[in-house]
């Protein structure tokens, strides 16, 4: 077994193909959380753009937005103005001191 492997959760009969999905469900989520913080830096690029439209996608759905449109835009403003950011640091902030 491998490193890795052991610090995976273990179930029962689990087949090769979910292990190798869990594994990269890890390595998406670090991804993710690289390409987050150059998108929230306001950085042009790949992630920026998925970032907005996840963001702007979930401002509709939460009826803040009256369109994806909408959501997208106030998505972008709230990148350029750095309000994502400050939010996610307070956030990050706030989660903090739950594990104390």
């Amino acid at each position: 077994m491998s490193a890795l492997d052991q610090q995976l959760p273990t179930q029962p009969r689990v087949h090769r193909r979910h292990r190798a999905l869990r594994i990269a469900g890890i390595v998406t989520a670090g991804v993710l959380a690289l390409t987050a913080g150059s998108a929230l830096a306001n950085t042009a690029g790949t992630a920026r753009e998925i970032v907005v439209l996840n963001a702007g996608t979930a401002l509709y759905a939460a009826n803040v937005a009256a369109s994806i449109a909408q959501g997208i835009a106030l998505a972008r403003e709230a990148i350029a103005s750095g309000a994502a950011r400050a939010k996610l640091d307070e956030f990050v902030r706030c989660t903090q001191g739950f594990s104390a």
